[in-house]
């Protein structure tokens, strides 16, 4: 997260829908206030959105483990 994070220009906004990566992530707080940045987490997501995940999961899933 930490590397996405210092990426975002000032103002910026990140939606989180998810832990894919895990439910820990570093983040320096200095880069989070000096770019005024804010970030969110929501509980919905559309069906579309969760076939993407799904998708998304089973592919990282096939070329991490060959299937």
């Amino acid at each position: 997260m930490a590397r996405i994070v210092e990426k975002f220009k000032k103002v910026g906004k990140y939606g989180s829908v998810g832990a894919t990566g895990g439910p820990i992530v570093e983040l320096d707080l200095r880069t989070l206030y000096l770019k005024d940045l804010s970030l969110f987490g929501s509980t919905y997501q559309s069906k579309e959105a969760f076939v993407n995940l799904i998708d998304y999961i089973e592919k990282r899933a096939n070329s991490t483990y060959g299937r």
